[in-house]
């Protein structure tokens, strides 16, 4: 039944000219997007104790595994800010919902639907696609067939989030972190992993984005930064005063004065960082690989002051080269 209904976005998927190196890229991000959601340090700042629990005495108490599932799950439970965690339990909402006017979850009643979802049904993947395609797509996942132009589209950012939403609900609340989508070699027909990491979700949001982009629309990553912003950055962080580097900076004065975070080198090495990452479109995991022998400092013919980095790594040869990224 949800086959015939899904026909569209079956096509879809059966027909998206993706390469399996883009298809690893995308996953790569999606990783990185849910690792980089923990607001841990934010909140320890707010409260010392987020993670450390206060204890009432010096004796140690024997705690049960139960125990320490339930503290550790206390300590975790504000990873995600609340806003969008808020945001996430609406958009997983909606899926459900989606899925029941579907029909693929049977006879399931609503207490059960939990059970259901923790099972990982094969399907998962396209139910997926076929929701995101439903709000996201100029394509109807019912039909295969352009929809309406009076049918609103979401952008493509909020196609993102949309796919954060299932990453969330399966990768922290399910517990099943950031594993691949893959089949038990041994058990033909049975699932493990993340539903959001699947190939077929990832293939379709490259293409989703790919024709969002010709189709008009500016689709900028959560992550991006432009030369405007790293502008704004050096600005401030070269009119950091440099005697703060000099002066005692007390936990006490670290409170009072958040803004002195860093100290001025640790700042400027940063700056540096920044900058190199985005003239070399490096990741930042590939920019703290460089060292300073990978520099050398020389003159053009004109006598003007040149730094050349020289890479180690190429980021499309998997065996490395050397070539002179930028100057």
């Amino acid at each position: 039944m949800a086959s015939k209904l899904l026909a569209g976005a079956i096509a879809q998927l059966e027909s998206l000219p993706v390469s399996f190196e883009d298809v690893a890229e995308e996953q790569a991000d999606e990783i990185e997007s849910m690792e980089s959601a923990a607001d841990l340090e934010d909140q320890q700042e707010k409260d010392p104790n987020y993670i450390r629990l206060p204890t009432t005495s010096n004796k140690k108490q024997k705690l049960s595994e139960a125990d320490m599932e339930r503290i550790v799950a206390k300590a975790s439970e504000n990873v995600i800010v609340p806003g969008t965690l808020n945001e996430y339990r609406q958009l997983w909402d909606t899926f459900v919902d989606f899925c029941i006017d579907l029909e693929v979850t049977g006879d399931v009643q609503p207490e059960n639907l939990d059970t259901f979802w923790r099972s990982l049904p094969v399907r998962l993947p396209l139910w997926i696609v076929s929701w995101i395609m439903n709000k996201a797509d100029d394509m109807d996942p019912h039909t295969g067939k352009p929809k309406d132009p009076s049918i609103p589209r979401v952008t493509y950012a909020r196609a993102q989030k949309m796919r954060a939403a299932i990453s969330h609900k399966f990768g922290r609340e399910y517990k099943l972190g950031t594993q691949a989508w893959t089949e038990n070699p041994l058990t033909p027909g049975i699932f493990s992993g993340n539903p959001s990491l699947s190939v077929a979700v990832l293939q379709y949001m490259i293409s989703l984005r790919r024709r969002k982009v010709r189709a008009g629309e500016i689709v900028t990553s959560a992550r991006a930064m432009d030369e405007a912003t790293m502008k704004k950055l050096w600005e401030f962080n070269k009119n950091f005063e440099i005697e703060y580097e000099i002066k005692p900076n007390s936990r006490k004065r670290k409170q009072e004065h958040p803004e002195l975070w860093a100290g001025y080198k640790v700042r400027h090495m940063l700056q540096t960082l920044y900058t190199v990452s985005m003239l070399c479109l490096l990741r930042y995991d590939e920019a703290l690989r460089i060292m300073w022998s990978d520099i050398v400092f020389e003159n053009s013919p004109d006598g003007v002051p040149i730094a050349t980095l020289n890479l180690p790594f190429r980021k499309t040869d998997q065996t490395g080269g050397t070539y002179n990224s930028c100057h």
